[in-house]
């Protein structure tokens, strides 16, 4: 009973950290929404043919007018950029698997960061369509950033009733030397 009470009150929760030593800003796709993020690498020595599946191709994102770099995945997408669950039970690529299939409804969200000035970026969030357009929401992270609260590392986003589904495309830019941790609750 007590277990229920605690897990009740902590709602369900999927925290990650995003870590960017590329040298440049980045901005990476959260979510990808339906958008063919495959990429597959290979070498071949000899008669072996070593093939890598990774889901962090940003390409058809940007084809489809959006500025992104990569997209997450679990550990390294790119020398200096890497992605880690906060629990290493669950994936980072089964949590975007989850919400393209399941969905879920976002209540709160967390940014912490290790340089103030990750609040200075935009989240972009879409519900993009196949056959009719989609409109971009920009939330603007310096205004969750106040004066009055206690810590000058973290903010967060109360009551936001984000639906998150199979067309949800969340972009967010990541400065270089930046590293954030992220926790959406539901």
């Amino acid at each position: 009973m007590a277990n229920e009470q605690i897990t009740k009150a902590l709602g369900e929760q999927f925290r990650f950290t995003i870590k960017n030593t590329t040298g440049a800003a980045k901005v990476v796709a959260i979510l990808a929404a339906f958008f063919d993020t495959l990429l597959v690498t290979g070498t071949v020595a000899g008669a072996d043919v070593t093939m890598k599946k990774q889901y962090t191709d940003a390409s058809a994102i940007v084809a489809a007018g959006y500025a992104c770099d990569h997209v997450l995945d679990d550990g390294i997408i790119v020398a200096g950029l890497v992605c880690t669950p906060s629990n290493s039970k669950f994936s980072y690529r089964a949590f975007r698997e989850y919400i393209k299939q399941q969905g879920k409804v976002l209540v709160d969200m967390s940014i912490q960061a290790n340089n103030v000035a990750a609040f200075n970026g935009v989240l972009e969030v879409v519900k993009c369509t196949a056959v009719k357009g989609a409109a971009s929401e920009y939330l603007p992270l310096s205004e969750f950033y106040g004066v009055d609260q206690t810590s000058t590392t973290k903010i967060n986003l109360r009551n936001v009733g984000l639906e998150m589904t199979y067309d949800s495309l969340m972009l967010m830019p990541i400065e270089n030397g930046h590293e954030i941790t992220i926790a959406f609750k539901f």
